[in-house]
């Protein structure tokens, strides 16, 4: 049930809702599913609602176009769509999707290789979307996700846009004056995070649908990227500096209270260690001239409590590093190590002086 699965099939716009029963199906046999587990190629006009509410590990893909509400409730797949092979005309264009697409998306991804109608992902609240251009009304009422338009919007942009970032390839300035300014704001692509996540998003779109449009701009993507406009609702960009400055405040206190308690108690442990060590080591020099093959042993367990002193002192900085920034998974393999390294040498040392 759970093994990849791709099939080829043919629709046209009486198709309706096409891939919401075999979502719920899916969902109901084999719960949450790896990303493209399932995978149904389409070819030819897709209905009203084609792909709706499809859960994660379906993707559709449609060589055509398709009707209003397409990607409706998309609930975690993912959905392409790109103009039937030989086509003439430039994709970036021309309408691909009808009205409505992606409305009320929570998750799941939708690339479409062209432009997509009026009020696209409205009250989208969790979904990434590329699309070449979209008609009046887009993003209205979004509250989530990532949007990417590789062209000009229509009129109202971002209506009620209370979360959620979009981007804009706005080669001709005119956004600001098709932008609804009223809960949002517009801004230049500066920060990296934003960069790279824009790049991400349009190389997606590129592998899934191959657009001519998104390979000229991650071609050029340097030149590109000062045409592109940021939109975020300024009360999102509120929450988000403000959750940023709290943890970052957190991680700061966690980590001075972490030195002053743990640091000095560590290190100390790291010198006791280090000089019961080198206590061992010099026992083993002063037999060395009458007993070599004691001092042979003795040489062997210095040694070993040397690198055992070696490997707590590293995973010790290792942890610490670890505890400023907050990564669990560093932490737990540096206290292992820090765990091997105690044992090593303390098994050194109590050999040493039970006269092994």
């Amino acid at each position: 049930k759970r093994k990849p699965h791709r099939e080829t099939v043919r629709v046209s716009s009486v198709n309706r809702t096409f891939g919401t029963i075999l979502g719920s199906v899916l969902t109901k046999e084999c719960g949450e599913l790896p990303e493209d587990t399932y995978t149904v190629e389409a070819q030819g006009g897709g209905g009203q609602s084609f792909g709706a509410f499809i859960p994660k590990g379906l993707t559709i893909r449609l060589e055509g176009d398709a009707n209003d509400y397409f990607g409706k409730g998309l609930s975690g797949g993912k959905l392409t769509v790109r103009p039937t092979a030989g086509s003439t005309f430039a994709p970036e264009e021309n309408i691909i999707i009808g009205n409505v697409a992606l409305y009320g998306a929570t998750g799941g991804e939708a690339y479409i290789n062209g432009i997509a109608g009026e009020r696209f992902c409205v009250r989208n609240s969790g979904a990434n979307a590329v699309a070449e251009g979209c008609g009046d009304h887009g993003c209205e009422y979004m509250t989530g996700g990532r949007v990417v338009i590789l062209g000009a919007t229509g009129k109202n942009f971002a209506a009620g846009m209370s979360g959620g970032i979009a981007y804009v390839l706005d080669e001709n300035h005119e956004l600001y004056l098709r932008l609804n300014k009223q809960m949002v704001d517009m801004e230049a692509v500066t920060e990296r995070h934003d960069g790279e996540e824009l790049r991400t998003l349009i190389e997606h779109h590129v592998r899934e649908t191959g657009s001519p449009l998104g390979k000229r701009v991650l071609d050029h993507f340097q030149e590109y990227l000062p045409k592109f406009k940021k939109i975020i609702p300024r009360d999102y960009k509120r929450m988000i500096t403000t959750i940023g400055q709290m943890e970052e405040k957190g991680m700061k206190q966690r980590f001075i209270h972490f030195k002053r308690k743990f640091v000095p108690a560590l290190s100390g442990a790291i010198m006791g260690v280090m000089l019961m060590s080198t206590t061992c080591f010099a026992a083993g020099g002063t037999s060395a001239v009458t007993q070599p093959l004691e001092n042979l042993k003795t040489l062997v367990i210095a040694v070993i409590g040397a690198v055992g002193v070696i490997i707590l002192a590293k995973n010790v900085m290792e942890f610490a590093q670890a505890y400023q920034q907050q990564d669990s998974s560093t932490m737990n393999s540096a206290l292992k190590g820090v765990v091997a390294g105690i044992i090593m040498a303390g098994i050194s040392t109590v050999l040493t002086f039970l006269g092994f």
